[in-house]
This record gives structure tokens, C-alpha cells and sequence, in this order.
């Protein structure tokens, strides 16, 4: 919240902007965990440093990180060394990005255990209507799950959803 302003500028300090904060962090985070298996490279953070370096324009950093995050999400794989390496020194530079992208989701998942088995039950119920090909009831479950704020990547492995509410 604090790195969307100019440090000249006045900040109002609401509950609100503190929820609006967590979703580029939730999108830099996934595209992070998008490049996360590839060896760690020299990194680039060219970008955000020269806004830093331009009288400390956080959001013109927040902007370049944010350009990362974009092109890490349409790298292909062997382009994900240096889209990881990137990301993690130019996040690196503004103090975020610095846990793994899976304890990050891990820490947004709801703490009521109910919670969490309806959602892993919507999860499975998806996944079991795509098998069936039943595409309506998938649709369905889909638009269920993104009205609960959940987001989830299907996989070679199976699917995993991540809260971002």
C-alpha cells in the first residue's frame, strides 16, 4: 500500500486499500510461481531501479515490476530462468516477492477448516465434471468457485486453487 504513492503524496490509510493491495501481490506472486521450478540466473532490474533512481517513483517501479509479471506469464519454458531471475531482483529491490510463491498462498488460505473442504470439494467436483466432459456443470462449479475469490491452475498433476480474496 505504502509503494503506490509517491513518497510526497498523502496516503489514505483505509481498511480498503489494504484489501486492494494483496491482488498485484496475489498476480505477482502467480506469475512467479508460473517460473518458480527454473534454476535461479542473474537478474535484471534494470527497469524498477531506474524509476527508483527518478526521485524514488515507487509506483513507476510497481508499474516495471508489474511489466515483469506480464512477460513471466507468456515466457515460454526455457525463457522461465530469466523471467524467475527477473522478477526476484527487481521484487527484490522494493522488499517483495521475498517467500516462495507457494508459502504465500499457502498463508492466504482460509484458517476455518470447513471453509477450505468446501472449497477443495468444488475443486474435485470440477475436475470430475471435466473428466465427464460435462462442460455446463464445470462452467458452473467454475463461476461458484470464482465468487468465492479462488483461482485454480490445472495441471499435468491435478489441480490446486489459491484464495485470492
Amino acid at each position: 500500500a505504502l509503494l503506490t504513492a509517491n513518497y510526497r503524496a498523502p496516503l489514505d490509510w483505509t481498511e480498503d486499500i489494504f484489501r486492494q493491495s494483496v491482488r498485484p501481490l496475489d498476480r505477482l506472486y502467480g506469475a512467479l510461481a508460473r517460473v518458480w521450478g527454473a534454476d535461479p540466473a542473474p537478474g535484471d532490474a534494470g527497469p524498477v531501479l531506474a524509476a527508483l533512481r527518478d526521485d524514488l517513483n515507487t509506483p513507476e517501479a510497481l508499474a516495471a515490476l508489474s511489466a515483469l509479471a506480464t512477460e513471466a506469464n507468456k515466457a515460454k519454458p526455457r525463457e522461465f530462468a530469466r523471467a524467475r531471475a527477473d522478477l526476484l531482483a527487481a521484487g527484490g529491490l522494493l522488499g517483495l516477492l521475498g517467500q516462495s510463491p507457494h508459502a504465500w498462498f499457502e498463508a492466504r488460505k482460509p484458517k476455518d477448516a470447513g471453509v477450505v473442504a468446501e472449497i477443495e470439494g468444488l475443486v474435485q467436483a470440477r475436475a470430475a465434471a471435466r473428466a465427464a466432459k460435462d462442460w455446463a456443470e464445470a462452467a458452473r462449479l467454475r463461476a461458484e468457485r470464482t465468487a468465492r475469490d479462488v483461482v485454480v491452475q490445472d495441471g499435468a498433476e491435478g489441480s490446486a486453487w489459491r484464495y485470492v480474496g
